[in-house]
């Protein structure tokens, strides 16, 4: 809910001409499908305004999200291992900034603020800690925290809905 009220107040690219690709990442997400995910990396990466552009910023909380959740999963872990490598291979894309960010992401490094977010998310969702650390991500930059937690919230989502299919 707060996200989305963040998002009417600061819209990204991410909520307009993006919304399509994120919807398509977030399917080939909860379908393992890499071919379709890294296809929708080539067109987040590097897309938006700023000096870490929103497709970049999805991307880096996806990142967040899917280690999150592939602690116990191979098949999670091997959709995380390529969708980080076809980041990696079009990180010239983008402004050197996001590159950076893109890189310790890919490596698995993520800022303090999108760690507690994540981990608030997937052991307490009903918690204060929820509410503090989400909104401290949310108040990152104009539009990059909304675009980051954004990434973080279909990701995991996508992850919650494959392992409904499968189980």
């Amino acid at each position: 809910m707060r996200l989305r009220e963040t998002r009417r107040h600061h819209s990204s690219v991410l909520d307009r001409e993006g919304a399509p690709i994120v919807a398509a990442w977030t399917n080939a997400c909860a379908c393992s499908d890499a071919t379709i995910a890294a296809s929708c990396v080539t067109r987040l990466i590097g897309w938006g305004e700023g000096l870490t552009p929103a497709g970049d910023d999805f991307l880096i909380g996806a990142l967040a999200a899917l280690d999150g959740m592939a602690i116990d999963d191979a098949s999670r872990g091997r959709f995380r291992r390529v969708l980080a490598a076809s980041i990696a291979a079009r990180l010239a894309r983008t402004t050197p900034v996001s590159a950076h960010l893109l890189r310790l992401a890919v490596a698995s490094h993520y800022g303090a603020t999108l760690l507690r977010l994540r981990d608030a998310l997937l052991s307490d969702p009903q918690s204060d800690t929820l509410e503090a650390s989400l909104s401290r991500a949310l108040a990152v930059g104009a539009s990059s925290g909304a675009d980051t937690v954004t990434g973080l919230v279909c990701g995991i989502s996508a992850s919650l809905s494959a392992n409904r299919t499968f189980s």
